[in-house]
């Protein structure tokens, strides 16, 4: 006879594992079984999905499943509690992340990985390469960007950074794609745990996920970065939140509210979705006082235009 809750247990104890693992011959990382690189955005979708095929399996035939969902929504949130100290820019040496890393023997497979020290070094030679690259993987523009962004920092000094610095960049660009997708699970699971009584979960599909409403989307008359400061006051200022008693965890649900409901006028003036806001407001977070202050004086411009 399946145990169908043993199974979602043992695989939510996997996906809920922030150990990581380094190899310091090979300078390389590994973070849920699967090494960074430009595979692992795919590889841990796929991973989740089987995570959440163990729990439509468990919810359409196991017990106490309410009971269940209130565990696992505790579970996820302590992951992500822990993820939102993570420091995205922390690439000279992780200290400030407190990440577990685990020194290990394995050595990477033989696998694909288009983002590698050298190709970088590469294209940031050859201007017709990285634009075509653009356009062929428009889907991997995220990490592309982050580390893209590493070398033009190093280059306007003169110099080029380490392995050690590019690996840790791709780690916590992995890192953060892991957090976007696990707050989606958690977001999925609220959903079930709040409307348990609703749901007919007998008559459930294993091979689909639940139905999720869709959401009419509310325009920003403002750039993505724009926007992400202006949350950021919304946020740090605790102007806006959604439940105060755990404020780490509230702003990462209001990141994601934001990203769910809102779209940002992109360079070509048309309304694009906001993703992976993190990013723009973890920057915010290490402006500099000059910085800070400037933000702070453009946006009382814009108020102060609109007097009458």
């Amino acid at each position: 006879m399946v145990n169908y809750l043993r199974e979602f247990q043992e695989g939510l104890e996997d996906f809920l594992d922030l150990t990581v693992y380094f190899n310091e011959n090979e300078i390389r990382y590994k973070f849920q079984g699967l090494w960074t690189s430009s595979n692992f955005e795919k590889d841990i979708q796929i991973k989740a999905n089987k995570l959440e095929n163990l729990l439509y399996r468990q919810l359409k035939n196991g017990l106490d499943n309410k009971v269940l969902l209130s565990e696992v929504r505790l579970k996820m949130r302590v992951s992500l509690n822990f993820l939102s100290d993570v420091y995205y820019d922390d690439f000279d040496n992780l200290s400030k992340s407190n990440l577990k890393v685990r020194y290990s023997s394995s050595v990477p497979e033989n696998t694909s990985d288009l983002f590698t020290y050298e190709f970088f070094q590469n294209l940031k030679s050859d201007e017709k390469a990285h634009k075509e690259f653009q356009k062929r993987n428009d889907d991997l523009t995220m990490l592309f960007d982050s580390i893209l962004k590493l070398f033009e920092r190093f280059q306007k000094e003169g110099k080029t950074p380490s392995r050690l610095q590019f690996e840790n960049l791709k780690l916590l660009n992995c890192i953060y794609c892991y957090q976007e997708i696990l707050f989606n699970l958690l977001d999925k699971v609220e959903h079930y745990f709040y409307n348990f009584e609703k749901i007919d979960f007998t008559i459930l599909d294993t091979n689909e996920s639940l139905p999720m409403m869709e959401t009419v989307k509310c325009n920003i008359n403002l750039s993505k970065v724009e926007a992400a400061k202006f949350f950021s006051f919304l946020i740090y200022d605790k102007i806006i939140f959604i439940d105060s008693s755990d404020e780490k965890m509230d702003k990462i649900r209001i990141q994601k509210f934001i990203e769910n409901n809102f779209t940002y006028k992109s360079l070509n003036l048309k309304q694009k979705p906001i993703t992976n806001i993190n990013k723009e407001i973890s920057e915010f977070k290490l402006y500099n006082d000059n910085e800070f202050n400037q933000t702070i004086d453009d946006f009382i411009k814009i108020l102060q235009s609109k007097k009458r």
